[in-house]
Parts: C-alpha cells; sequence; structure tokens
C-alpha cells in the first residue's frame, strides 16, 4: 500500500508532510536530504553503532564461534579492541548527526518528527499483513528519545 491510500486510512500522513516541508524551508534545508540523508543514514547509523557497543560489552569472547556469527565479522580481535573499534566508529557517527542538527534551528523537531514507510518493499510477516492490511514502519519519533537525551548532554558539555 502507497502512503497516498493509507492516507485515506489515516489522514494525518499529508499533515506531517507538510509540516515537516516547512520546517525543512525555514531551516535551508532539502526535504530529500533530510528524509535521505538524515532519516535513513544518519540516524540508521547512529543507532547501529550505539547498539553495537552494548553487543560486544555483552558478548562472551571465549566462544569465537558464537563471537564472529554476532559480530558478523570473520575476524576480529580482543573483546578491548572491538570495543575501541565499535566506540571510534560511534563516536564519528555521533559528530556527524549533531553537525547537521547544530545547523538547524529546531534539531528536536528533526529528531523526532515522524517519517514512516508504508506498504510495499518493507519486510513484514504475513499475519501482519492479513490482520491489518496495511503496514507503517516507524523510522523517527518518540522512539528517538534516547536520541534527544544525547544531544542534549552533549549540548550541556560544550
Amino acid at each position: 500500500m502507497k502512503a497516498i491510500e493509507f492516507n485515506k486510512k489515516e489522514p494525518t500522513w499529508f499533515d506531517i508532510e507538510e509540516n515537516t516541508k516547512k520546517m525543512c524551508l525555514d531551516n535551508d534545508i532539502k526535504f530529500s536530504n533530510y528524509r535521505g540523508i538524515f532519516v535513513k543514514n544518519m540516524l540508521f547509523n547512529y543507532r547501529k553503532t550505539k547498539t553495537l557497543i552494548q553487543t560486544i560489552i555483552n558478548c562472551d569472547f571465549n566462544d569465537r564461534i558464537e563471537t564472529r556469527a554476532i559480530l558478523n565479522k570473520s575476524n576480529f580481535s580482543n573483546k578491548e579492541r572491538e570495543l575501541e573499534l565499535a566506540k571510534d566508529d560511534f563516536y564519528k557517527n555521533q559528530k556527524v548527526l549533531f553537525d547537521w542538527l547544530d545547523k538547524t534551528k529546531e534539531p528536536y523537531f528533526f529528531i523526532l518528527n515522524p517519517v514512516f514507510e508504508y506498504g510495499a518493499g518493507n519486510d513484514y510477516e504475513s499475519w501482519v499483513h492479513k490482520r491489518y492490511g496495511y503496514i507503517k514502519i516507524a523510522h523517527t519519533g518518540i522512539q528517538n528519545l534516547d536520541i534527544v537525551i544525547d544531544y542534549y548532554f552533549k549540548k550541556q558539555q560544550n
């Protein structure tokens, strides 16, 4: 199902889209850059590297086969070195994300603004599709409160 079709069932999509376009215009940001670069790249990389740090902390490096599968790496070092590499990647992604947010007038809007993908092309279980007839996947919104908190404390440090 396309977003236009979804809007007939839940008429919020166009309102969110128009509000987002207005905010992008006010902040001198191309809407396509916001959707493509910020939402699908910067936020994704930030979350992925933050999760990787926690995964490495919880991983038992004594079982090399399991560790290799969890980290999805054929070769890896010890826990301390892998954690160091993951933190380096995280801080790079954090800097890119926060620098982008610093250039905006309303950074918290861009973190919490709801952005969804609708229907076709999304991974979902067949029972979900049969039961609801449509599906939407949130990329941003309330689930990014941890990023808001990280950004707030980073701004307080500077």
